[in-house]
């Protein structure tokens, strides 16, 4: 598959973004059930019941929460902040500043005094 179409079929079904937001809703519609029965079960007078009121609305944020999170990571590698790609750094550069390090490391190991 060609880059090109990879970028024609991302744009008609969308990204990750897409993805992220339709777990999320997805994930949603239990728990807005579980919410409902909750919230009947305290209209009832249920022991207890208060308690799974509030787990749910817990469980909604921390979904809501991570879903937010994707969606901010997905933005951040989509501006570019995104971790290393093959190619960016040569294999002789990556050498050379690992030797660079080795050395500096070195240095440093001399630099301290005997008893550390």
């Amino acid at each position: 598959m060609q880059d090109l179409d990879k970028l024609k079929l991302i744009e008609r079904l969308g990204g990750w973004e897409r993805l992220v937001v339709f777990s999320g809703v997805i994930l949603t519609v239990p728990l807005f059930a579980l919410l409902a029965t909750g919230i009947y079960a305290v209209a009832v007078d249920r022991p207890s019941a208060g308690v799974g009121v509030f787990l749910t609305i817990i469980c909604l944020l921390v979904l809501w929460a991570i879903v937010w999170g994707l969606l901010w990571i997905i933005a951040g590698f989509r501006a570019g902040g995104g971790a290393f790609t093959a190619g960016e750094i040569s294999h002789e550069e990556l050498l050379a500043e690992n030797a660079r390090l080795k050395e500096e490391l070195a240095e440093l190991k001399r630099s301290l005094p005997r008893g550390l």
